[in-house]
């Protein structure tokens, strides 16, 4: 799995998605790393779309499904 940065954000360092199995992985700035399960491949997107504030903008909606701390 390729992370891939998200300068844009203060909040997430990387991210990257597995679309065999729908999952969102977040590398945060704290250190962090999360998997999300059963995400949509456009949410994903939306975060890494290049646009301001994108864990303002997706944060609320990707934390609805299951999730785990895996680092």
């Amino acid at each position: 799995m390729n992370l891939v940065p998200v300068p844009q954000s203060t909040n997430v360092h990387a991210a990257g998605y597995n679309a065999a199995t729908s999952t969102l992985y977040a590398q945060f700035k704290n250190g962090g790393t999360y998997e999300y399960h059963g995400v949509p491949q456009s949410l994903f997107q939306e975060l890494t779309d290049g646009m301001p504030n994108p864990w303002t903008r997706t944060g609320g909606r990707i934390r609805q499904y299951r999730y785990r701390k895996i680092a």
